[in-house]
């Protein structure tokens, strides 16, 4: 399970309002009835990952790691389903947007609402299809030993 630890933390540090916040915005992304609007804001995912790569702040390389994990593991296998590649996009959608509920630009806490929806959709993840989120646990584990 040391895919989620990182990622069920972050429900530690925000505060509540700001997790509705997080998840309102998170269930009306799901909601979006064009996949145009979602692949619009992914369109920034190789410029996103690329900064966050040079970090070595905790938080960056686990999202890092789990955008990575995403594409390979749901977006791009077809038995993903397309309930559960829309969740891997959603997730990757709100990390690419600059101006979410936590600014980016805030050096400590910055990150956590990315965390918080990434943490939100594997819990979907996990519970809609076990055996893609052990793919996707393995995956990470993977990815964690190679950096």
């Amino acid at each position: 399970m040391i895919l989620m630890k990182i990622f069920e933390a972050s429900k530690k540090t925000l505060t509540t309002s700001e997790k509705k916040e997080i998840t309102s915005i998170y269930e009306e992304l799901k909601k979006i009835s064009s996949d145009d609007k979602i692949k619009e804001a992914v369109s920034l995912v190789k410029a996103k990952v690329t900064r966050l790569e040079r970090s070595d702040d905790i938080h960056q390389i686990a999202l890092v790691t789990i955008t990575k994990v995403l594409i390979n593991e749901v977006l791009e296998k077809s038995e993903s389903g397309f309930y559960m590649r829309r969740l891997a996009l959603i997730s990757i959608a709100y990390l690419c947007d600059p101006y979410d509920v936590i600014p980016d630009s805030d050096p400590e806490y910055g990150y956590l609402d990315d965390i918080y929806v990434f943490y939100l959709a594997l819990s979907e993840i996990r519970r809609m299809n076990p055996d893609i989120y052990a793919r996707i646990e393995i995956a990470y584990a993977r990815l964690n030993e190679d950096e």
